[in-house]
């Protein structure tokens, strides 16, 4: 009898799975900035065929694999959870490593058996190296599933004319500016044709590449396609032959920059504890300089990064270079922190917008790197592991924040309390659907035109790809009655 999960079998139940997820990827919007159940979808279906292809190939989940997938499940209900443009594109980017790192963790392909540094090798292998590697495996595995030559030749046959119609659009178009009677006739075609079916052909066909490219991802884990080029010793070798330059370079230069960054953290100190230069206020001294300390902030990790990669080890003046980094790191954290303190003191006056809440957020992430980077040069710790775990927890607080409902309520609360002299108007109309209850709330309690007209111009998003906690909320104060009856 045969064995009903043969390699053949699991390799075709892989194949037709990711051809679905392909299908999904465009029909889900995932390209879409506003799509948040259509990314939920895509990543549980393709969770779904991965994990079952890779149980029915002997391959079962450990604890870290279980963690990655907890992860990915957290920030899946993010996803459902709010319908903020940033936070979707942060978190699709996270669950799109996450998803690498929990293939590679299951199949035992990871470069390093702990989450470390190792994993952002990971990702360069497991996004790059192993599905590329392995692209054919997609389409041989569907041109198998046909049986006989003639199967086969009809296989062949119809992904011709898949990757046929792109070409047969623009022909279409083409010549139908070219003559009449041929428009006319183009016209008459599309008008009996049902395009949604079209549009769902279409979508088939061009998700395939991406059915293919997940197709080798998983297929190349679970055979053992190993790239040896990104082992661990490969990379550790590649990474001793980068250590070039003597250590008194990077000592020297981080020195010089370290002297400047401890005259101006004693000059910033001295602006909050002794008063600020004659004529200058609180909001103008707030607004200068912040987003030129985060591009400071930036350019010292990549400082960092450079000399814990390029300096040679070993010698009184590798010692320096440690200690020098650290110092550094320790005046970025300064830096930091300096700059936070402006934006409080800036939102103080102005209130809050996207952009004062990203780069917070991400000032905060930063002051967590360097701090440890600085634990580092004198501790054994796992750096990688922290700052990895550092950033999902940010992320999942960036993203259960609700930002667009956040900056509403703030800045409303302390309008109608009279801490802001004034509503934005151009803030309010960059604000999404999570800010619509509290922008209703305050129409209804004010009958403020500004905020009636940005409400009206908000329409509803009734697209199944792009419905979240916060959506439906919004879709069901503008439908059921609250806006439509008052507003007509």
């Amino acid at each position: 009898m045969e064995n009903k999960y043969t390699p053949e079998r699991r390799e075709l139940l892989l194949a037709g799975g990711m051809v679905l997820c392909g299908f999904l990827f465009w029909e889900g919007g995932l390209i879409s900035p506003d799509a948040a159940l259509g990314k939920f979808i895509f990543t549980l279906v393709l969770c779904i065929f991965s994990g079952s292809y890779m149980w029915l190939a002997g391959y079962k989940q450990d604890r870290q694999s279980i963690a990655v997938l907890v992860c990915m499940a957290l920030l899946g209900g993010a996803l459902l959870n709010n319908a903020g443009r940033m936070e979707h594109a942060l978190t699709q980017h996270a669950l799109a490593a996450l998803y690498l790192y929990w293939v590679a963790k299951t199949t035992g392909n990871s470069l390093d058996d702990k989450l470390s540094m190792y994993a952002l090798g990971d990702l360069v292998k497991q996004g790059i190296a192993v599905p590329f590697s392995n692209y054919g495996v997609g389409p041989l595995t569907l041109a198998r599933s046909t049986k006989g030559r003639n199967g086969r030749n009809i296989f062949w046959v119809c992904l011709g004319i898949a990757l046929a119609i792109p070409f047969m659009t623009a022909a279409f178009m083409l010549l139908s500016e070219a003559d009449s009677s041929f428009k006319i006739l183009a016209k008459n075609i599309a008008e009996n044709i049902s395009w949604r079916w079209i549009e769902y052909i279409v979508e088939l066909i061009i998700g395939l590449p991406i059915a293919f490219y997940l197709v080798g991802l998983v297929y190349g884990n679970a055979r053992g396609d190993r790239v040896e080029r990104f082992s661990k010793e490969a990379l550790s070798k590649t990474a001793s032959a980068m250590a070039i330059f003597p250590s008194l370079i990077g000592a020297t230069m981080m020195t010089c920059l370290n002297i400047i960054y401890i005259v101006f953290l004693g000059l910033q100190v001295s602006h909050l504890l002794q008063g600020l230069p004659r004529g200058m206020s609180y909001s103008v001294f707030a607004r200068q300089g912040f987003f030129q300390l985060c591009t400071v902030a930036v350019i010292n990790l990549a400082i960092v990064i450079a000399g814990e990669i390029f300096h040679k080890r070993g010698g009184r003046a590798a010692r320096l270079i440690k200690l020098q980094m650290s110092l550094m790191s320790a005046l970025t954290i300064g830096l930091s922190c300096t700059a936070l303190t402006k934006m409080v003191m800036y939102i103080n006056v102005y209130g809050l917008t996207h952009k004062r809440i990203y780069t917070s957020f991400f000032m905060v992430f930063l002051i967590v790197v360097f701090l440890t980077i600085a634990l580092a040069q004198f501790a054994k710790i796992n750096a990688g592991k922290i700052i990895a775990i550092a950033g999902l927890v940010l992320l999942l607080i960036f993203n259960y924040t609700c930002i667009d409902r956040t900056i509403a309520s703030y800045n409303i609360d302390r309008y109608e309390k009279g801490t802001l002299p004034m509503m934005d108007a151009n803030l309010l109309y960059a604000l999404g659907d999570g800010a619509v209850p509290e922008l209703y709330r305050l129409w209804e309690k004010t009958g403020d035109k500004t905020v009636e007209e940005i409400l009206k111009e908000m329409p509803a998003n009734d697209s199944w790809a792009c419905l979240s906690r916060e959506r439906i909320v919004a879709n069901r104060i503008r439908k059921e009655g609250y806006l439509k009856t008052k507003f007509d």
